[in-house]
């Protein structure tokens, strides 16, 4: 699920190192969760998506960035400066520009959201 979360973030910076991210349900035995699929769509680059949801793969740091897990990588000693930097920028934003223009851009995989919710919560219903 931590993948998941990672996704959701406006901006997502990581370590370089010797670990690896992914959305790992199928490889453990876990059905993707349908809000799971919607999160990983907007994110994830088509390839990715496709190859991370099915098969569970894991990236390295390089690979997530290319995949769209993250955005940038630093060395362990510049997270928190890089972090620091981020914050300052969106700090500039026009904050009611910035949330409708997220709400714009992602009301897609929000309604996708609603839906895995919903199907969770109705499980009689047929999919």
């Amino acid at each position: 699920m931590a993948a998941f979360v990672l996704l959701s973030c406006d901006v997502r910076i990581g370590v370089a190192g010797d670990f690896r991210i992914g959305l790992n349900e199928v490889a453990i035995g876990l059905t993707v969760p349908w809000f799971g699929i919607a999160v990983a769509r907007h994110r994830l680059a088509r390839p990715y998506f496709d190859r991370c949801t099915v098969t569970g793969a894991l990236l390295d740091p390089e690979e997530a960035v290319r995949a769209g897990f993250l955005d940038r990588l630093v060395a362990a000693e510049e997270l928190m400066p890089a972090a620091l930097e981020i914050a300052s920028e969106l700090r500039q934003l026009k904050l009611d520009a910035h949330r409708a223009t997220k709400m714009r851009i992602r009301a897609e995989v929000l309604d996708g959201v609603r839906d895995g919710i919903e199907r969770i919560e109705s499980p009689d219903r047929e999919w």
